[in-house]
């Protein structure tokens, strides 16, 4: 399968921070920020459906890689907003630049590798494992 057309594909999601994404080890609800988990999992969900609608039927991603710096804080309420661009292809591999802001201020940044899959045939092999 040649995903090459997938090249500079670039993705953008808005989410508003809540209380169930925030830190809950902090006492005092006015310190909860955006956790560093939910903060990866919004960007890794940018970057999955960036690349989705251009897959053929009965395919999609898996993230294979994560490499992120948090380099700021999100409140509860906070606007973020997340960026993926597609950096390159290599056979399944699609691997993409990755940003989250809050504002003007950068939250997070890094590089996120995903798979592309056949659906059907990965539940297959789920079975056996």
């Amino acid at each position: 399968m040649n995903l090459q057309h997938l090249s500079g594909t670039a993705g953008e999601e808005h989410r508003v921070v809540t209380s169930d994404m925030a830190i809950s080890f902090i006492r005092g609800e006015e310190a909860r920020v955006l956790s560093t988990p939910q903060l990866i999992l919004a960007m890794e969900i940018t970057a999955r459906n960036s690349i989705f609608g251009q897959l053929p039927d009965g395919y999609d991603s898996l993230g294979t890689e994560v490499c992120i710096r948090h380099l700021a804080a999100a409140p509860i309420g906070a606007l973020i907003v997340c960026r993926s661009t597609v950096q390159s292809v290599a056979n399944r591999q699609v691997n993409f630049v990755v940003e989250a802001w809050h504002k003007d201020r950068k939250l997070a940044e890094g590089t996120h590798q995903r798979t592309v899959i056949h659906v059907e045939r990965f539940a297959e092999r789920l079975k056996n494992v």
